[in-house]
């Protein structure tokens, strides 16, 4: 059986062109895995970041709020912290 060449050259350039088609496939696939995997990653450090973030705010909160309290009654209702002697236990 005889095969011209050119049946033999557009086989093998098909051949090789399939071969590249195929590693292009191969070398995607393994890219937009890799991408995922970073883009889980970073909705994980995100979702860390955003509870710390709330932790940080509930803190703060509870940190400033008897200084302000403080403030206000010194500054509005003139109290202040009463003396040693003027504090009298009740038995």
């Amino acid at each position: 059986m005889y095969l011209s060449k050119t049946f033999i050259f557009w086989a093998a350039l098909l051949f090789v062109l399939n071969t590249c088609v195929a590693f292009a496939v191969v070398y995607t696939k393994h890219n937009a895995r890799a991408a995922h995997i970073e883009l889980s990653e970073l909705n994980t450090a995100i979702d860390n970041l955003n509870v710390e973030w709330g932790r940080l705010q509930l803190e703060e909160g509870a940190l400033s709020e008897y200084g302000r309290i403080e403030h206000i009654a010194r500054q509005r209702l003139g109290m202040d912290l009463p003396k040693p002697s003027d504090v009298r236990l009740v038995r």
